[in-house]
């Protein structure tokens, strides 16, 4: 759901199961059906269901906004965006937290304001790193619900 109550989006849960820091740097979206082409938001506002990727993470959240939304596939960097290029974004988890991810809205075609795309699974890559300096990735897969 997005903010305004239509089917448009996906929320979801990652847990740390790190005893340590965990830095998400990049998250992909990759629609596996052809009828999801675009992530984007309506607004200019930075934040939870104002961004094309918000997380909200007990350290810090991170926020990706790109101005008229992104094609998709698209691998996005959490340290850097459009229009903030001085203060990191990346969002960070201590050990056993566990954050929550919003995508705003996917879009079947540009132009349009949102679609329903209930039922369409999208894979979700994350690249992270541990406070000790590792690097790794992991992935889930999300399915956009009615309300």
């Amino acid at each position: 759901m997005d903010g305004d109550g239509t089917p448009a989006g996906v929320t979801f849960d990652v847990r740390n199961d790190y005893d340590q820091q965990v830095t998400i740097t990049d998250v992909r979206v990759d629609p596996q059906q052809g009828r999801i082409k675009r992530l984007s938001d309506p607004s200019s506002g930075e934040g939870k269901w104002e961004s094309e990727v918000y997380v909200e993470a007990d350290v810090r959240n991170g926020v990706h906004d790109t101005p008229d939304g992104s094609d998709l596939p698209r691998t996005f960097d959490m340290d850097r965006f459009w229009w903030r290029t001085t203060q990191s974004v990346e969002p960070v988890l201590s050990g056993g937290s566990t954050a929550t991810f919003y995508l705003h809205q996917f879009r079947e075609n540009p132009g349009e304001r949102q679609s329903d795309v209930t039922g369409s699974p999208v894979d979700i890559q994350f690249t992270y790193r541990l406070a000790n300096g590792t690097t790794g990735t992991d992935s889930t897969t999300v399915t956009p619900t009615g309300a």
